[in-house]
């Protein structure tokens, strides 16, 4: 029986938790005065949340090779799961904001123009990652492949090579959707699971030094953001793969922080699973409240940029972690409903 990865359930809330907050910062690092300390603030939380997408990506190596490294896996039947869990969603949230931009007259009502962006991830923002995770799982018995016949570690090194490249010189339309640029988190997960317990024992005693170094890392990244943003300097030649970095180590700290949570905190863990659990549904709908939210300020008529801001990390946080939660329990109120009423 595989043991069940509780650190899991607390990577997820905190993606999609810091997924939220990207979204809502995002704004302000273009509204706040430029040097006020409002914006540095801003782009400190803005910065330091940008592990999240590729968090998402090394859940999804890790779950894949845990589930099914010791046993085969049917191609169609595991796409076809996906697809249900995934594809469906997907595909209604889509429906969701085509229908929403369609009534404020911003996309055109073209069944071509939708096809197109469903399948590009360009509807909104935040759709890319569904493109990305996709082209991981129709590729899965190739990474379960190669983890079964060679060495873990040359895996790891080669996935790093590939990812640099892909990102240095592979440039074109929708680029930014090609799961290479993200192969290195991926294989991160995948390669966790081959490590034996006492070497993952020997790398949690110096996790201390991978929360500094993710820090470190993270405030080099957000002074370089800074600067090019505000003063215009020149960054330094290797910022494009600082984020790159930075979300590598961040990724690994907080999956050792995760662990050593489940290890010591259950309660933490039961009161985050619900989140983890509901964390896709969570991702898909947070930009429509963010959205509603939006509109009540501007009922309101909420001048600060900082109160805005707060409403809108509060307001998108409840409403979409509950609906996230609600959906994923939607039979069990159903059924609780019917028994009220009978």
């Amino acid at each position: 029986m595989k043991k069940k990865l509780e650190e899991l359930d607390l990577l997820r809330a905190i993606g999609c938790i810091a997924v939220i907050i990207i979204h809502v910062t995002a704004s302000t690092l273009i509204r706040y005065r430029p040097h006020s300390p409002h914006l540095k603030l801003a782009y400190i939380i803005n910065t330091y949340t940008k592990f999240a997408v590729p968090l998402f990506i090394f859940i999804s190596g890790i779950v894949l090779l845990h589930v099914y490294r010791d046993k085969p896996l049917s191609f169609f039947k595991f796409m076809k799961s996906r697809l249900m869990s995934i594809g469906v969603p997907y595909l209604i949230w889509n429906l969701i904001y085509y229908m929403v931009f369609l009534k404020r007259g911003i996309y055109p009502p073209s069944p071509r123009f939708f096809i197109e962006h469903l399948f590009m991830g360009t509807l909104l923002y935040h759709f890319y990652f569904v493109v990305i995770i996709f082209q991981f799982y129709l590729l899965s018995n190739v990474w379960l492949y190669c983890f079964k016949r060679f060495n873990p570690t040359s895996l790891l090194l080669i996935a790093a090579i590939i990812n640099f490249v892909s990102m240095k010189y592979m440039y074109f339309k929708y680029s930014d959707r090609l799961f290479l640029n993200y192969l290195f988190f991926f294989i991160l997960g995948c390669y966790l699971v081959t490590l034996k317990d006492k070497t993952m024992e020997a790398l949690y005693r110096f996790r201390s030094i991978l929360y500094i170094l993710a820090i470190a890392s993270g405030g080099l990244l957000t002074q370089q953001l800074y600067l090019v943003r505000v003063s215009k300097i020149r960054p330094l030649p290797f910022v494009d793969f600082l984020w790159y970095f930075y979300s590598c180590l961040a990724i690994i700290a907080l999956y050792f922080a995760a662990t050593s949570i489940a290890k010591k905190y259950g309660r933490v863990v039961t009161l985050l699973k619900p989140v983890g659990d509901a964390s896709f549904y969570i991702y898909l709908s947070h930009p429509l409240f963010l959205m509603v939210s939006i509109l009540i300020i501007q009922r309101l008529a909420i001048q600060s940029i900082t109160q805005e801001t707060i409403f809108n990390l509060i307001f998108v946080s409840i409403t979409s972690i509950a609906f996230g939660i609600l959906y994923i329990n939607r039979n069990k109120l159903i059924s609780r409903l019917g028994l009220a009423i009978k």
